[in-house]
């Protein structure tokens, strides 16, 4: 069930998959290292850490329905699946990095197959999506200035193939974020369980 949300509420909103506690903690615990280059980044607390599928940013209230409706008979149709995230890398290119995140190994085929449902989901209930192509990742911080960013990248560069843990994947969930002074703040709107057969 969704929170109580009005229909013409405005909520910002995105579709995503979750992270296990155990990769959370070891990400944080590669955050920290990262940390010590001393470049200006804002780190992801490693409780909002996720995998997105889709930004929607401000919606509607009545919107946000009828994609928890989508969510539901997408799940339906999936199975549980389970991926492994692997190795560190940046958006933006290695002179300018924007963004630091860890990557999926090797794409499993049911998260292509619940990315590209979602998309379409999302795409006929009128909400515009990114056309970048489909790159599972956690975002673990967003760099703000251009100092020590060498001291940075090569931090990210040696860890490159590192080994996260592997993750069940056995919901999918339509998010809130709220954006509050001491940083972003997520909530659970709707999430819908996957029970297709494997």
């Amino acid at each position: 069930m969704m929170e109580d949300i009005g229909d013409n509420d405005i909520v910002r909103a995105f579709i995503a998959i979750e992270v296990s506690d155990a990769v959370r903690e070891a990400l944080a615990f590669t955050t920290r290292t990262l940390r010590k280059t001393q470049a200006r980044v804002s780190w992801v607390p490693a409780q909002n850490m996720h995998i997105s599928l889709a930004f929607l940013g401000d919606i509607f209230g009545a919107k946000a329905r009828v994609l928890a409706h989508a969510l539901e008979g997408i799940a339906a149709e999936l199975p549980p699946f389970t991926l492994e995230v692997r190795g560190l890398g940046t958006f933006g290119g290695r002179r300018k990095p924007r963004v630091i995140w860890a990557g999926v190994a090797c794409i499993p085929e049911p998260l292509k197959a619940l990315h590209d449902q979602v998309s379409l989901a999302v795409l006929d209930a009128g909400v515009l999506l990114d056309e970048r192509p489909f790159c599972p990742h956690v975002t673990l911080g967003r760099i703000r200035a251009s100092g020590k960013v060498d001291a940075l990248t090569s931090a990210v560069g040696s860890a490159k193939d590192m080994h996260y843990g592997f993750v069940d994947i056995h919901r999918v969930l339509l998010m809130r974020s709220r954006l509050l002074p001491q940083g972003a703040q997520y909530s659970i709107l709707h999430q819908a369980h996957l029970k297709g057969e494997k």
